[in-house]
Formats: C-alpha cells, structure tokens, sequence
C-alpha cells in the first residue's frame, strides 16, 4: 500500500503564501505532478521543481478543510502510458504574481509501493489523489480550479448523487428533443480546435502570464481552455484574445504556425499617421509604421517574449488619386487592425467608385470574433487609428463616441494594434 510523507511546503510556497497574506491576492492552484525521482526529506524544502515528471494532471476541485487547511484534488490514470513507473513524489503547482508558476509543495512516496502500471488496452488504472496543506488562513485560497480539468473520483460521486437526486425529481421533465440538443452542444465541445473556439465567448480573466501549458495549446491548434475574449493582464494592460488561426495558411509564404490573435483593450499612446496630411506611401510609407508603432512594438515582445508570430501580410505601399494603388508582401508582427477585422467590411475606405475597382492589398478578409461577439469592445471611450487609406489626405479610425470615421494623416489619435501569438 502507497504511504506518503507529510506534504512539505517548499520556500518558494511560503513566499506565495506570505505574499497572498500581505494582500497579493489569492493563491490559485493549477496542477499536481508526479515523479519517479527519489527525494530525501531534507531536499523537499529547498526544491523549485520536480525532476522525472512522468504524468501531470490539472487541479480539479480545492476546498477548505478548515480556517487554516486547504485540500486540493485530483486524478490519474494510466490510458496514455506506454511505459509503467514507480510513483516517487507528489508536487502540488501554484501561480505566483511575480514568478509564475511555482512548486508549491511537495511529498515524497516513502513505502516504495506506488507502482502505476502501462496501459495493456485492456484494464484501465488511476489514482485519487488529494493533498491537505496549512496556509494559515485558507481564505488566502482560490477555490476556482481550470475549467479543463478531469473530474476526480469524489467529484464524480457528488456528480452522481447530483444525477440521481435530479432524475428522481418528478417535478422536473425534459423533452427527448431537448435531451437530443443538449448531448449535441455536449458532443461538440469534446473537440478541440479553431473553430469551435471562435465560436464560443467567455471573457475569463487569465492571470497575469501565459503559462507554458497555454503556449503549448495554441501552438497545437488544440486552445483547450481559452476561449474568445479571455485576457491577461501583463504591465496594467488587458491583452484580450480576438481570433484563433486567423492568417492560418494566408500569406505568399503561407503562415503554418497555430497561433492566438491578441487585441489590448485600450489604445498604449496616441500619435499621429504622418506629420502632413497625406497617405503617400500608404500604411508601410507612413511615419505610424516606421516610428509610431515602435514603442508599442516593444512593449508587446517584452510582455509576450519569445512567442510573437512574425508572419506575411500584404501592406499598401502607393497610393494614386486618394485610393491604394500598389501592395507589399512584408514580414509582419504587430501592426494597425483594418476595418475589415473591426466591422466586418469596408466602411470609409474605397472599395470602387462605379466605373473603377481597387485593391485594399490585405489578407485580413473577415471580422475578429471578438468585435462581432461583443461589438462594445469596439468603441473603449476614446478614438484610435486603423491603417486602411480613405483619400490622399485621411486614414480610417474609430471616433471617441465609436463611430467609424475618417482623419487626416497630421491629427494624433490612438494606437491600439493587433498581434498574434504561438
């Protein structure tokens, strides 16, 4: 029979746990490991992770013990092992506000018994596990758990006394059409891809980092637990996510890299277009693209590092009598949003006149699912810039009352970008 020692909290765990009392806010859990490696009882203190990590699981329910004892949940199962190991430690993962994702505690496997097998395709095996440790005032403690996260046993069993309790209700009646819609709606969000996450807005807050595992989704098209209009909040600004896989397969060189397309919620500064009132050059000739954005640029890599998609995009780089005339493939990885991509289609700039057509020069063709799902997050109380030429005088831009709108190059207004991230 597995025997675990007492569960250490690491000094990493107790500076978490002193912020939170500080006023730092909550401690939220987000995962527990296992390991194969052995660990004497003096190293488990000073430990900043887990060395052999065989399996990683979400938390998935944690709740007060008491004033001072939290328990936080989870499970295991071997389906996807090809090869059997000995369960050496346990390492309960939580998010720090300055660096992240830490090793909040850790018990070691001290009866040498905890063997969890490979899968034979035919029997399946797990482990329930819960880890009780005391913070000193388990209000400091988030009770919410990713939404992701596999149901452990007992949570199963309160689900289950939950089902029996409902269908022994004889004041509660469900149509068999109503049951066949909703084991459709259920049905499809057991996958996971572009599609169904542009088509689902929830708007959850997301921390203050992007955590390896949510990199690690977006760079597998998978996106599991991130949804239209969720966001950090990195250095006081709200990155909010707009699109999944929006320039998938755009571009002369085509764009291969799944990717999260980001919108912050307000404009970083304000600056002007150019410094006279002209659109020569269009977008790519334009003092915004050369040196306004710059700034802003900066501020993006830092906050996201490593992890900005650099991708093709066609720019207008001439204009002729007030419309776009010539375009250019260019390596591109945060620039000015079009109309396109806030109301869906063209408003302000020219599009044909009657007797002539012109090229907007783009591969941004539809609305970002953010704007048509919740178009109020369009208009944020003041005006900002969009990069689509208007006349040989104007660029569009959205007005401080959300209008759309048209303003000559020399006049300052907002500089709120799109960018992608993978």
């Amino acid at each position: 029979m597995a025997e675990f020692s007492k569960l250490m909290i690491t000094i990493k765990g107790q500076a978490l746990i002193a912020k939170s009392l500080a006023g730092a806010g909550q401690i939220r859990f987000t995962k527990i490991c296992t390991s194969d490696a052995v660990y004497t009882a003096e190293e488990l203190e000073g430990l900043d992770s887990l060395s052999e990590v065989r399996q990683t699981s979400l938390v998935s329910k944690v709740s007060y013990t008491n004033d001072v004892t939290i328990k936080a949940e989870t499970s295991f199962t071997n389906t996807e092992l090809t090869a059997g190991y000995y369960i050496r430690a346990l390492g309960l993962y939580a998010l720090d506000p300055d660096d992240g994702e830490i090793l909040f505690a850790v018990a070691s496997e001290v009866s040498g018994n905890c063997y969890m097998p490979a899968y034979g395709n035919t029997a399946v095996s797990g482990i329930y596990v819960a880890l009780t440790a005391a913070i000193g005032n388990a209000e400091t403690v988030s009770l919410e758990v990713d939404a992701a996260a596999v149901a452990t046993a007992e949570a199963l069993r309160e689900l289950q006394t939950q089902l029996d309790s409902h269908t022994e209700n004889e004041d509660i009646h469900i149509t068999p059409s109503e049951r066949e819609k909703w084991n459709e709606a259920a049905g499809a969000l057991q996958y996971h891809n572009a599609g169904v996450h542009n088509s689902i807005y929830r708007g959850k807050p997301l921390g203050s980092t992007v955590t390896a595992a949510q990199y690690a989704e977006i760079a597998a098209g998978t996106f599991k637990d991130l949804y239209i209009g969720d966001y950090w909040t990195i250095g006081g600004v709200n990155y909010r996510i707009a699109a999944f896989d929006y320039y998938l397969g755009c571009g002369d060189t085509a764009c291969t890299q799944h990717h999260a397309v980001i919108v912050p919620d307000s404009s970083f500064y304000s600056a002007k277009m150019n410094e006279t009132n002209t659109t020569e050059g269009g977008y790519t000739g334009s003092l915004m693209a050369r040196e306004g954005i710059q700034a802003t640029s900066n501020t993006i890599h830092t906050a996201f590092s490593g992890h900005i998609l650099y991708h093709r995009v066609y720019l207008v780089d001439g204009v002729t009598n007030g419309h776009p005339s010539s375009g250019v493939w260019r390596d591109s990885s945060v620039r000015l949003m079009t109309e396109q991509m806030v109301y869906g289609g063209a408003i302000y700039m020219p599009i044909a006149d009657g007797s002539a057509a012109f090229s907007n020069y783009r591969v941004e063709k539809s609305q970002l699912p953010l704007f048509a799902y919740e178009p109020s997050r369009i208009s944020n109380g003041s005006a900002w810039w969009l990069r689509d030429v208007v006349a040989a005088s104007s660029f569009a831009y959205i007005n401080a009352t959300g209008g759309a709108s048209y303003l000559a190059a020399s006049n300052v207004s907002g500089i709120r970008p799109v960018f992608s991230i993978c």
